[in-house]
């Protein structure tokens, strides 16, 4: 008789979202601030297809406010705090901890900051380090769904 080992199974769990924008006026020189804060707990079993559990914890906290210069120039500024609570990565032999790429880490960041303007004729320009979403995402992506945004 053989024994089979279970399946793999992956498991998420939402905990909190939550979101909050505060506006004054969307007029010449007034200021708009917003944020949100979402955590998750993932647990995975059979990770390492073996009898490997693993269990984190996910945060990701996002400030933002928006100062509209002018009727037509605002600049937006939006800072990103992501931790992991739970989870050692381990070492990875010749690779310095301080240089890997983390999808689940990065302490506070700006995550976007640009400058919008809107012309006469109606066109838009909006210049400086901001989230690109093309078509259906499969090629250009901001990946909203990694904890860090990439």
């Amino acid at each position: 008789m053989t024994k089979s080992k279970p399946s793999s199974s992956f498991l998420i769990v939402p905990i909190l979202t939550m979101a909050m924008s505060i506006s004054l006026s969307a007029t010449a020189n007034s200021l708009e601030w917003g944020g949100s804060l979402r955590v998750r707990t993932e647990y995975k079993d059979q990770y390492n297809f073996d009898d490997s559990k693993l269990g984190f914890s996910l945060s990701q906290l996002r400030l933002n406010g928006k100062w509209h210069v002018t009727e037509k120039t605002n600049i937006f500024v939006e800072l990103q705090d992501a931790r992991v609570y739970g989870y050692d990565a381990g070492e990875i032999p010749g690779i310095p901890i301080g240089q890997r790429n983390q999808p689940f880490e990065d302490h506070l960041d700006i995550h976007q900051a640009y400058v919008n303007h809107t012309f006469t004729d109606g066109n838009k320009l909006r210049v400086g380090r901001l989230k690109l979403n093309l078509g259906d995402q499969r090629l250009v992506s901001s990946l909203e769904w990694v904890n860090t945004c990439l």
